[in-house]
């Protein structure tokens, strides 16, 4: 596992705390961004096999990180791709790819039509769609994420 998912795994060990990623939405710490990474891989699994392929069509973001270091984990190989590809780009590179999962946003939607697309609107909602648990007032949770105001 050495590479990428090793050094994340290391700095949630030596800096749970710090923050990781930071983007319109939300702020992730290395500690949260690990284990929601773990949930995400485990999520993926339900999906795709072990080293299949799952294209991240999303704009760098938290969740982007999320699918990239989930697909990691679950030992797949992990695809991300410009949403703002035209449609021939995407079509292209989704035939040559072929993956057995695709996870994009709604403007990824709107350009490539394709059964194997789980459509991710935001962290909140993946949040949701990867999480194990139902939340409750009794049950632990991964530490949220920072929000920060729109601007």
């Amino acid at each position: 596992m050495a590479g990428p998912a090793q050094w994340l795994h290391e700095a949630s060990l030596r800096w749970p705390h710090r923050s990781a990623i930071v983007d319109e939405e939300v702020g992730i710490t290395f500690g949260a961004l690990y284990g929601q990474s773990i949930q995400t891989a485990k999520w993926l699994r339900k999906k795709a096999e072990t080293g299949q392929r799952v294209v991240i069509g999303l704009p760098s973001s938290v969740t982007g990180s999320l699918l990239y270091f989930g697909g990691i984990y679950a030992g797949m190989v992990a695809v991300p791709v410009d949403p703002k590809l035209t449609r021939s780009q995407l079509s292209y590179m989704v035939t040559e790819i072929d993956p057995a999962l695709i996870v994009g946003s709604p403007q990824l939607e709107k350009k490539l039509k394709d059964d194997r697309l789980c459509v991710v609107d935001h962290y909140d909602g993946f949040h949701q769609l990867i999480s194990t648990r139902k939340p409750t007032t009794e049950s632990p949770r991964l530490p949220e994420p920072e929000r920060h105001p729109s601007t």
